[in-house]
């Protein structure tokens, strides 16, 4: 939750003073792991956020989080009684999504990833732009994928 609140002061500020140097209707958030979490969560909540790129950190709870050892950062307590990262991820519809794995990430496994785009791409579909979610694997484990990435959100950014 801080780490969300900070993102949305931080996109309060430059909105707010730095309007000069950012366009505040094409921001677009991007991390990895934790940040990439952070990312999600902020997305979900912040509709000022145009565009989301969650880099492995996107997965079922039941195969991440609650499989393995994990940076307390990443739960929210109680929060897998109610929903499920792949609803998250629907929360950000119809505002651009770029979902970031790794083909063989321990840490955030590619099922469940691939479940969460799923679900996140039936809210996509609901609204009338499958187009703007987009799943994107590098071959390879836990980190970003910047030649992957890059092109997909660059075309994103492009529609804004």
């Amino acid at each position: 939750g801080e780490r969300v609140w900070d993102i949305m002061r931080c996109i309060d500020v430059l909105c707010a003073h730095f309007t000069d140097h950012i366009d505040p209707d094409r921001i677009l958030c991007l991390g990895n792991s934790g940040g990439g979490t952070a990312t999600v969560y902020a997305a979900a909540l912040d509709e000022r956020i145009k565009v989301s790129v969650p880099s492995c950190a996107v997965c079922t709870f039941a195969d991440s989080i609650g499989a393995m050892l994990h940076c307390e950062c990443n739960f929210v307590p109680g929060i897998a009684e109610q929903f499920d990262m792949g609803d998250l991820c629907a929360m950000t519809a119809p505002r651009a999504l770029v979902v970031v794995s790794g083909e063989r990430d321990p840490i955030f496994p590619l099922d469940g990833a691939r479940e969460c785009v799923s679900v996140g791409a039936m809210a996509y579909d609901a609204y009338g732009c499958p187009e703007r979610i987009a799943h994107v694997i590098g071959n390879g484990e836990h980190r970003f994928y910047a030649d992957d990435s890059w092109p997909t959100i660059h075309a994103e950014l492009e529609k804004l």
